[in-house]
């Protein structure tokens, strides 16, 4: 995969993710069913925002050396549909009180590694290509 690819593929998730969004504002939902569509519709869009996190790391690998990119792509290629099958089988509200797992959750959670792990991989293989 390239890094113009990767980057253009991001951009459009994104895109898709904003429109889920803003499904109400830009009238995508019918104004008789607000509730069940807004509902559905911010499912959707959370589960593409790993694509954010995606789009920003692809932007700071961009300028960076060919192995660096391929090092970090190879860690988010399977992290970002990881992310994103947990964020779909999460369900959208929790009644545990104490250990609220819901889509929210799992979305912070997979993001905090996602991030994290990128650092490592990234900062690892830019010392080792120096």
């Amino acid at each position: 995969m390239t890094k113009k690819s990767v980057l253009f593929g991001s951009i459009v998730a994104m895109i898709f993710s904003g429109i889920f969004i803003f499904s109400r504002e830009i009238g995508i939902c019918p104004p008789h069913s607000y509730g069940a569509c807004i509902e559905k519709f911010d499912s959707i869009a959370i589960t593409f925002f790993p694509f954010f996190l995606l789009f920003l790391f692809s932007l700071i690998t961009y300028r960076m050396q060919e192995e660096i990119f391929q090092k970090w792509w190879k860690f988010a290629c399977i992290a970002t549909p990881v992310s994103m099958l947990f964020i779909v089988l999460a369900p959208a509200y929790s009644h545990d009180w104490m250990f609220p797992i819901e889509k929210g959750s799992v979305f912070l959670m997979t993001s905090v590694i996602f991030v994290f792990v990128s650092g490592i991989i990234i900062v690892r293989a830019h010392r080792k290509a120096k």
